[in-house]
């Protein structure tokens, strides 16, 4: 029992070290994401993210005997990821989708995401038992540039777009009371041709 409880001791501690690290990541996203915008924070957050993961790579057996140095650089990947894709890959859809699909194409953004989470996780003991670490980190910072490509050629900037976008309404119009009108900004207002007639306060009239 106490091998098993110096082991949770240690787990306990070092995830608190790398929460310590990675949280400052989300408050310096939240500060700079209207500054900056979301597309250039998320470039940002995947290049020092492979600058991170390549010097991992490149300085692991030195890294690996500064315990401290070690936690210190893993950590810089959680803080710039945080700051960076972690951060914006939540609110980009919530802003990028119109407004009638946004929520389902929101969730399934939000899923594919938890998906590939899933998929790494999983992976990671397979690569890591097939190879060096070494290589998986080089691995990682290959597809942090992977991430920064794709950024760089498809992520539109959504920063200041109006979220009460253009969207159809089902309204009553004079000879089609199923007709849809024109896209108009806002929630439709029914016209009072669309609206019933007021009925009488003497149900017997």
């Amino acid at each position: 029992m106490d091998a098993v409880n110096s082991h949770l001791i240690k787990v306990t501690t070092d995830t608190l070290y790398l929460a310590l690290l990675a949280l400052p990541g989300y408050w310096v996203g939240v500060a700079l994401i209207d500054r900056i915008g979301r597309r250039r924070l998320q470039l940002f957050g995947f290049g020092m993210m492979s600058g991170v993961f390549a010097v991992m790579a490149g300085t692991l057996s030195h890294l690996q005997s500064n315990r401290a140095l070690f936690f210190f650089v893993y950590g810089l990947s959680f803080f710039f990821s945080n700051c960076g894709p972690n951060l914006t890959t939540f609110v980009v859809p919530s802003e990028l989708y119109p407004t009638r699909v946004r929520a389902t194409l929101h969730g399934l953004s939000a899923a594919l995401g938890k998906a590939g989470a899933v998929v790494g996780g999983a992976a990671m003991p397979a690569l890591l038992d097939a190879t060096s670490l070494d290589r998986v980190l080089y691995l990682n910072a290959g597809l942090s540039v992977l991430g920064l490509v794709v950024t760089y050629l498809f992520l539109e900037e959504t920063m200041g777009r109006d979220l009460n976008g253009p969207t159809t309404h089902h309204t009553a119009t004079s000879g089609s009371a199923g007709a849809f009108s024109a896209p108009s900004d806002g929630d439709a207002v029914p016209s009072e041709a669309a609206l019933p007639p007021p009925q009488s306060d003497d149900v017997w009239a």
